[in-house]
């Protein structure tokens, strides 16, 4: 019996946690909508405060939706945090290689032509700052 009272016990502190919890992030998430309408109004502007908008635009095509890929995986080596997108360990790319049947590489037609487009896209950013306009 008192194990049933300590599960019911333990029940209503997590629910009050939760309960707790939800509370406080409502709270706070009012204090910033505050804010910002407060300061959009004193400055007479519109829109986000603590984060800018983004732009959207359509992958109308499956040779855009190739080159976004390949782009997301040599951004490492287009901002210079490694030289060779193949050390950056935060992409998925090597999570592809590794599934052969991964629907993305049959968008490449196969795997080595998925291998030479990230080559290809690689060697362009690393000669990038060698080309003038």
């Amino acid at each position: 019996m008192d194990y049933v009272k300590f599960q019911t016990l333990g029940r209503k502190e997590e629910a009050t946690d939760k309960v707790v919890s939800y509370y406080i992030s409502k709270q706070f998430s009012n204090l910033f909508s505050s804010y910002t309408q407060a300061f959009n109004k004193q400055q007479k502007r519109k829109g986000n405060l603590f984060q800018k908008g983004f732009k959207r635009k359509e992958v109308d095509s499956p040779e855009y939706l190739k080159q976004l890929v390949l782009y997301i995986h040599c951004n490492a080596v287009h901002h210079r945090f490694v030289s060779d997108f193949i050390k950056w360990k935060h992409m998925s790319y090597h999570t592809i290689l590794k599934d052969l049947q991964a629907e993305i590489i049959r968008w490449f037609d196969d795997l080595d032509n998925f291998i030479a487009c990230h080559r290809h896209q690689n060697n362009f950013f690393n000669i990038e700052n060698l080309i003038i306009e």
